[in-house]
């Protein structure tokens, strides 16, 4: 039997003690916002503060920093890349650390979990290719629940642990029992593999995708499509879906000599969605398009509670021709060397046909979560080399903003380092640690 899904999160509106001053600021700033019209799209977020959840505002939005006062950091070490190739996944989501800072990677082409030490050295090894106990045909997920390591192995529907020492601890069968069922556009979901273990022996997970999207003609237009991160008990059963995700955007065909070419709208998303590392719960940052221009960051626990709910501003940054022009040249899906793919300004066209260049750019454009509950927001892609990473704290509040070259991905942060997977040209990680400033652990 399929599961019933319910709404994201359950609402239990929070007792708020607020003085008289900064009540009377509440109102205003909800009085303008809910009366401004809503963007018109039902797959969306809408624009009004009570679609929104206004019962959980205790404060009017503060307002995200720009690019102004980001830091760059010196990175501690580098391994990986073109003269290691094969020893790092080249997926962000390989990546975990441990309550104490232990470093975890998967060697994906070998299919072993690793440990770093804090000097990137490597301390030991576990795991391989096969299906016994303790092998992987895949690893789709690692983590660290207390002082146990987990990989989720997809293909063959269970979680091997590990201890800390590296030591083999067992292997149990975990895996969403959720039957296939159609997301559009050709793509179904069914199973799902853990991504984070809960303390009651169930789960976080995310179903596989299966299917070939479908193409779309010349001039034609493919909408979102999205997966639900589900929670379930320790045999598989799901209970409810946590959240969302949102796994393919809209996608645009051009036909050429005969051929249809395609490319995915890099500016069509509206929210991003990571599951918190220790299990907790869920992060969902959704936004809305001037002239409201919010941010609104929300933590789900596993449960299906929502314990946090924070409204920012932003200043909208036009979306100028680099910026364009940078973002589709990396988003074309067509090989390189193909003399006749459309050139970048035929498909910003075909973009501009169906309303998928906005006048502005996201104000968010990637998500991770840290150890420690923070919150990583990759900010506006000026088509520069660098861009901003906004960092809140588990609370909310903006902590710190790093500046980081554009190829790097944060995959993991606790509260004295992050680290960030790099891809060179050629899509070859490598693993890049950081140390963050004391003022901001």
């Amino acid at each position: 039997m399929s599961p019933r899904f319910r709404p994201l999160g359950r609402e239990k509106p929070p007792t708020i003690l607020l003085t008289i001053g900064v009540v009377a600021v509440a109102l205003v700033a909800v009085h303008r916002l809910a009366s401004t019209p809503s963007a018109g799209r039902d797959d969306m977020p809408t624009n009004t503060i009570a679609e929104m959840g206004a019962g959980r505002w205790t404060a009017p939005p503060a307002v995200l920093p720009g690019r102004e006062g980001a830091i760059e950091l010196e990175p501690v070490w580098v391994i990986g890349g073109a003269d290691n190739d094969g020893f790092l996944s080249t997926r962000a989501d390989g990546v975990a650390v441990g309550n104490g800072g232990e470093i975890y990677v998967t060697r994906s082409l070998e299919r072993r979990v690793v440990r770093l030490g804090p000097d990137g050295r490597l301390l030991w090894q576990a795991g391989g290719r096969g299906n016994g106990p303790g092998e992987f045909s895949s690893i789709s997920a690692i983590g660290v629940f207390e002082d146990t390591v987990f990989a989720s192995d997809a293909d063959l529907g269970r979680v091997s642990l590990f201890s800390a020492g590296g030591r083999f601890l067992a292997t149990r069968r975990l895996a969403a029992e959720l039957a296939m069922q159609s997301i559009g556009d050709g793509l179904f979901i069914s199973g799902g593999s853990p991504v984070a273990l809960l303390a009651d022996g169930g789960a976080i997970a995310e179903p596989h995708i299966v299917g070939m999207p479908a193409t779309p003609r010349a001039g034609m237009r493919r909408a979102h499509s999205r997966v639900p991160l589900l929670r379930i008990d320790s045999l598989g059963s799901v209970t409810h879906t946590v959240a969302w995700r949102d796994v393919a955007g809209a996608v645009v065909g051009m036909m050429r000599d005969g051929r249809v070419f395609q490319i995915q709208a890099p500016f069509e998303g509206r929210s991003k969605t990571a599951v918190m590392p220790n299990g907790q719960g869920v992060i969902v940052v959704r936004w809305t398009q001037p002239p409201e221009a919010l941010v609104v960051v929300t933590r789900v626990e596993a449960d299906g509670d929502t314990v946090l709910h924070r409204a920012f501003g932003y200043e909208p940054v036009p979306a100028t021709r680099r910026a364009i022009e940078r973002t589709l040249r990396e988003a074309s899906v067509f090989p390189s060397g193909e003399e006749a793919a459309p050139a970048g300004p035929e498909f910003e066209d075909a973009l501009r046909e169906d309303g998928l260049v906005p006048e502005v750019l996201p104000p968010v454009t990637g998500l991770a979560v840290g150890r420690d509950g923070s919150v990583w927001l990759r900010r506006e892609d000026h088509g520069e080399d660098h861009v901003v990473w906004t960092v809140l704290s588990s609370t909310g509040q903006v902590r710190e903003a790093v500046s980081l070259p554009r190829r790097q991905t944060v995959a993991a942060a606790t509260r004295g380092f992050f680290l960030v997977i790099e891809e060179d040209a050629f899509g070859v990680p490598s693993l890049v640690r950081y140390d963050r400033q004391p003022a901001s652990r």
